[in-house]
Parts: C-alpha cells; sequence; structure tokens
C-alpha cells in the first residue's frame, strides 16, 4: 500500500463520493497518473480489499465504479493523521492535512524536500 497513487485514490473515494468511474478517476487526479498506473492501483487496493469493484448495467451497457470497503473508510483518519505528521516534518501549513495529497506540492514533484527525519 505504499505506492505513490494509494492515498490520493482512497481520498477521492470518500464520501460524499461514494462511488467513482475510472475516467472521472483520473481527472480527479488532475491528469497525473497514467491510466496504466491507475489500472494498476486499483487492482492492489482491490486484491488487498480497500476498495472494491461494482458493475451495474443501463440498458445495453455496463458500467464499472470504485467504492471503498469499510477496510478502507476505516483509513480515514489515519491518513490524516500521517498528512498532519508529514506538514510538521517538512513545516509545511497545517492545513495540508485537510486538502487532497494530489493537490499538494510536495506530492507533484518526484520526491519530498532534503530535509531529514531525526528521531
Amino acid at each position: 500500500m505504499g505506492k505513490k497513487w494509494t492515498i490520493p485514490i482512497i481520498e477521492l473515494l470518500y464520501p460524499p463520493r461514494n462511488k467513482i468511474s475510472f475516467n472521472n478517476m483520473l481527472i480527479g487526479l488532475n491528469g497525473n497518473v497514467t491510466a496504466r498506473n491507475l489500472s494498476q492501483s486499483l487492482k492492489e487496493l482491490s486484491k488487498i480489499g480497500i476498495i472494491e469493484k461494482v458493475e451495474r448495467k443501463e440498458n445495453r451497457f455496463v458500467y464499472t465504479e470504485y467504492s471503498l470497503t469499510k477496510k478502507g473508510m476505516a483509513l480515514k483518519g489515519f491518513i490524516r493523521n500521517a498528512k498532519v505528521l508529514g506538514a510538521c516534518i517538512y513545516d509545511l501549513d497545517a492545513s495540508c492535512a485537510d486538502r487532497p495529497c494530489s493537490e499538494c506540492l510536495l506530492f507533484s514533484k518526484s520526491r519530498l524536500p532534503s530535509k531529514q527525519m531525526r528521531l
């Protein structure tokens, strides 16, 4: 679950959205992820029970949507706390925890700032 797109995908599925299609997920991630990477991430998250793939039929069309499982919803508090910790470590605005990771400047960079955490 430590891949780059895991948290932004989970955040996209938080209520009030609940269910979202693959293409809307690509749009929601601001076009920063390739379809291949998104597909791979969705398969991995589904395999470990964080999200579920739901197919529904309307007329002769089949629509595929993704939603969080109870296990996925349980991650919400953990993800927020991890974001607060990251904001402290990298001297960021604490409001970072209330914004989606896909909007973060650090997320769009290939790596985090060079400041190292000292324990």
